[in-house]
């Protein structure tokens, strides 16, 4: 399947246990901020104005006090969004308060399963429920403090029913009735974020022009640990007609070859039309999208 998204910069570093963290130079968005982030960004820190936060594992928000010190220079930081069931988040913010009280600091919003944040025209960041603490033995009953984000192109366009009519009597129908009688809302899922998760949502993920998630293990007994296993994820991926899928948070167990070639073996497997792209243990990657792939879905 060829990639049918728009030409984003996507760049970022996810290993399992070390850190987390992507940033998207069109949209100024990062999702998570593990160890080394503000390092790795450099200037760029400034340009980030939207935060999303999955969860409050270190590895996952390491980076968010030289973070914030960076970007906060720069009209007032970053709006960090974060699960509200969460109270390390509201403890993080207050810390950074006292710890440099005279530094303009970073709005800080509470967001939960099914709301959606808007982050410019036309577009949402979508909030989803993620089960990687609960899985893990580590969730309060009831609470969701693990999430995963997509990014939504809403557009307005004309109803089938109207194809063919006339301007002036469309535009007539507009005035008597409003927007709603003669446009529908059509809604594309730009660029999803998993977080950390024991599975693929096949349903969440469904149709997504770009999708970063994790596949820390190649192993069946993934899930039980709270993460994803490979196999499943190819397996999902290939019945949800994913554009591009950005494989990362590989266990540092595993070394490139035996990733790439797990990926190769399990897309050859499944007959994936889906290009996959891999971020390697300790690997930070520029531009992700632009390397050459480590499967090719069009010569499928």
């Amino acid at each position: 399947m060829a990639p049918r998204h728009p030409r984003y910069t996507i760049s970022g570093f996810s290993t399992a246990r070390y850190a987390t963290w992507y940033f998207i130079d069109e949209l100024r968005l990062l999702f998570d901020a593990g160890d080394g982030v503000a390092s790795s960004l450099g200037s760029k820190c400034q340009k980030v104005q939207h935060a999303f936060l999955s969860h409050a594992d270190r590895d996952h928000i390491g980076g968010i006090i030289q973070l914030n010190q960076l970007a906060a220079r720069h009209e007032g930081g970053p709006t960090f969004y974060h699960p509200c069931d969460s109270g390390s988040f509201p403890a993080l913010r207050d810390f950074l308060h006292k710890f440099d009280p005279k530094l303009p600091q970073g709005e800080w919003v509470p967001v939960q399963a099914g709301s959606r944040v808007s982050i410019g025209r036309d577009l949402v960041v979508e909030v989803g429920e993620n089960t990687h603490l609960a899985h893990a033995g580590r969730g309060d009953k009831g609470a969701v403090k693990s999430l995963d984000f997509c990014v939504i192109d809403l557009r307005r366009k004309l109803k089938a029913e109207l194809s063919g009519m006339p301007g002036p009597e469309i535009a007539a129908l507009r005035a008597r009735h409003g927007e709603d009688h003669v446009t529908e809302t059509f809604e594309r899922k730009l660029l999803g974020f998993s977080g950390d998760t024991p599975g693929f949502d096949s349903e969440r993920w469904r149709g997504t022009d770009v999708l970063l998630h994790e596949a820390t293990f190649i192993a069946p007994d993934a899930g039980e640990r709270g993460h994803s296993e490979l196999g499943a994820v190819i397996d999902a991926a290939s019945k949800s007609e994913i554009g591009t899928l950005v494989l990362s948070h590989f266990s540092a167990r595993y070394d490139a070859d035996r990733i790439q070639g797990a990926i190769r073996e399990h897309c050859r497997r499944v007959s994936l039309t889906t290009t996959v792209h891999a971020v390697l243990p300790h690997e930070t990657v520029w531009d992700i999208l632009a390397r050459d792939p480590v499967w090719d879905g069009a010569q499928t």
